[in-house]
């Protein structure tokens, strides 16, 4: 992937492009070497503060390759044969170049054939960390997975709180299993 332009993504998203790239087959040369200059130039940024104009995972986008015509498609993990033309999974060329970019910037991607396709992201229509942080009164650190019920919390809170759970302990303020 040829580009200049910056790429921001989000931690999340930077660890899942990191595991993609570590289960690659050898024969996935293009992706190997899309996916080393994604991460090589990528700026991590938090969900909550990313750029609404930024296509990140599941942002539903409009793009066009050269002069075609515009396509609008939903950026996603995984391919869905029943979602195929309305989905762009970012395990292909195509999708993994719009992530991560920029609405108004361009990437020429190599294709099979050792030509160069330019993909144009013309707009992002709809994205879930703006969607998120537009309905928020209060800045607030989304968790890292929801389904894991993982929650984000700053090192010198989490030492606060085991600091006082100690202190209740060593104070006699557990009363211990004869409670039971």
């Amino acid at each position: 992937m040829i580009s200049g332009h910056p790429i921001t993504l989000t931690p999340r998203t930077f660890a899942l492009l990191e595991g993609l790239r570590q289960q690659l087959d050898p024969g996935q040369d293009i992706l190997r070497v899309m996916l080393s200059r994604k991460l090589e130039a990528a700026t991590i940024v938090f969900a909550p503060e990313i750029d609404p104009q930024v296509a990140t995972l599941n942002s539903r986008v409009r793009f066009r390759i050269g002069a075609g015509s515009a396509d609008e498609r939903v950026l996603v993990w995984g391919a869905d044969g029943k979602l195929r033309d309305a989905t762009l999974p970012i395990s292909v060329p195509r999708g993994l170049a719009l992530l991560g970019m920029q609405a108004g910037r361009s990437a020429a991607i190599p294709t099979v054939g050792g030509e160069v396709e330019h993909v144009v992201l013309e707009a992002v229509l709809d994205q879930p960390e703006a969607a998120r942080s537009a309905g928020a009164t209060a800045p607030i650190v989304q968790p890292a997975s929801r389904a894991s019920g993982a929650v984000v919390t700053s090192l010198s809170t989490a030492r606060m709180r085991r600091g006082a759970i100690l202190d209740r302990t060593a104070c006699g303020d557990d009363p211990g299993p004869s409670a039971a």
